[in-house]
């Protein structure tokens, strides 16, 4: 009886041993590939051509400083035009800075023919898409003629895209980073839905329309009045603005001197998704109607 207990005794300590032996190994095996991985992540940082996150963030705070460095600040209107000196494009331009400093692409809806996107040098892919491209140095053009012109002026690095916005399609269905609308909304037909497609066909959309202005005629051609953000906050629902801002010119005492400025952020959805909500939804509206 003893013996048997004996021998017992000395399998238990040998199985002991031989676990406490696999477990030495599996240590010695992790942390010898702990080593290894982080030689591996060392040397690749030190002699990767692809910049690190660090050194990424770097890059495009260089861009941004040479484009903030060449911009002529206050002269950021469509050139040799009236509205040049606009103040409002000044507002735009920082906004812009502020909410889409990573953007890599950006699409301007309804962009005249010297368009503003120029200015964003930072941002590699840059489009623009409008059924026509306005001349403001020719604010007096013709309906045919602003239908003929379809050139963009100075946009060696900006895609052209000539279309009505609401059949657009971004390519791949995939959203832009930024979208910029500027002083478009109110010459739309069906704002809201203009509206809706525009926050979800990118992941920021800075949108303006001139704030409170009544008729101004054919000088404007708008075909909504008196625009309040009340108006607008209906227009966009459910995407609420997380910035909104009032752009005055000059002293702001003239009648059509304010332009109000939302920003809004929708990186959530698919673009698709989106799209097809948003479809669906003017599909019922037209059967209502």
């Amino acid at each position: 009886m003893s013996r048997s207990r004996g021998g017992g005794g000395g399998g238990a300590s040998r199985n002991l041993q031989c676990l406490s032996m696999i477990f030495f190994a599996l240590t010695c095996c992790s942390f010898w590939l702990t080593i290894i991985n982080f030689q591996k992540a060392m040397y690749d940082d030190t002699y990767s051509d692809k910049p690190n996150l660090s050194e990424q963030r770097q890059l495009v705070n260089n861009r941004i400083a040479e484009t903030i460095k060449k911009t002529n600040i206050g002269k950021l209107g469509p050139s040799k035009s009236a509205r040049s000196d606009y103040r409002y494009y000044d507002s735009l331009f920082y906004t812009t800075l502020q909410y889409a400093s990573e953007a890599k692409t950006s699409i301007e809806v309804g962009c005249a023919n010297d368009p503003f996107i120029k200015y964003l040098d930072w941002i590699d892919k840059r489009t623009c898409v409008a059924p026509y491209f306005i001349d403001y140095k020719n604010e007096d053009n013709t309906q045919a003629e602003r239908n003929m012109n379809t050139k963009l002026t100075n946009s060696v690095e900006i895609e052209k895209v000539v279309s009505d916005f609401m059949k657009y399609t971004p390519p791949n269905e995939e959203k832009f980073d930024l979208l910029l609308c500027s002083q478009v909304l109110e010459h739309v037909p069906n704002p809201a839905a203009f509206m809706k497609k525009m926050i979800e066909t990118a992941k920021v959309s800075i949108i303006s329309v001139p704030f409170n202005w009544g008729n101004c005629g054919e000088t404007c051609n708008h075909v909504t009045h008196f625009i309040t953000q009340k108006m607008l906050l209906k227009w966009s629902y459910p995407y609420k603005p997380i910035h909104t801002a009032i752009v005055a010119e000059k002293e702001g005492k003239r009648k059509f001197d304010e332009r109000i400025l939302l920003v809004f952020i929708n990186d959530k959805k698919p673009l698709k998704e989106s799209l097809t909500e948003l479809n669906n939804l003017l599909i019922k509206q037209k059967k209502m109607s």
